[in-house]
């Protein structure tokens, strides 16, 4: 396989396909990466120390097919991220065995601002052992259940964030 390595520095422009304007991607199990990415347009200086540096909590939904991953950061922040391991072509996945209950999933947070395309923070993070445990269980529920998720994401679309961040029960992040 051959892979690209690419250097990501603040200020410098995101080499990385966007997948929207504003909110939070999982770009989860793939080879050669695994990170959040968070866009929004005009990020405030607030907004970018509550992602590089502030509290992050994360949880995540499981119904049916649906995975339902949530990220706060400090307070306010909160941003919903569907997952579907089934996107990936299996080729390109990159599912890592957990042979213990102490692993944890280790995962880089980019943050874009989309007014300019440029890169505003940078960090790791680890998620706690159990939402590891939980993720991955998840995942590989998903991939053998063949129905769609759009039935089941729809009633999580009426709820209000902090309260899906509440159903998720989030945990509280490493590194």
């Amino acid at each position: 396989m051959n892979q690209r390595f690419m250097e990501l520095s603040r200020g410098g422009q995101y080499p990385y396909p966007i997948a929207g304007r504003e909110g939070a991607s999982a770009q989860f199990l793939m080879h050669g990466h695994d990170f959040l990415q968070v866009c929004m347009p005009n990020i405030t200086k607030t907004e970018e120390t509550q992602i590089r540096k502030g509290m992050l909590k994360a949880g995540l939904i499981q119904d049916g097919p649906l995975i339902l991953l949530l990220f706060q950061f400090g307070d306010k922040l909160i941003f919903e991220c569907p997952f579907d391991v089934r996107l990936i072509a299996p080729g390109r996945r990159n599912l890592p065995n957990v042979t213990n209950d102490r692993q944890r999933f280790c995962f880089d947070i980019h943050l874009v601002d989309t007014a300019t395309n440029r890169i505003r923070g940078l960090r790791a993070i680890t998620l706690p052992t159990g939402l590891t445990v939980k993720f991955f269980a998840a995942v590989q529920d998903q991939l053998v259940d063949r129905r769609g998720q759009d039935a089941f994401i729809c009633k999580y679309q009426q709820m209000p964030l902090p309260s899906l961040a509440q159903l998720a029960k989030l945990e509280v992040c490493g590194l």
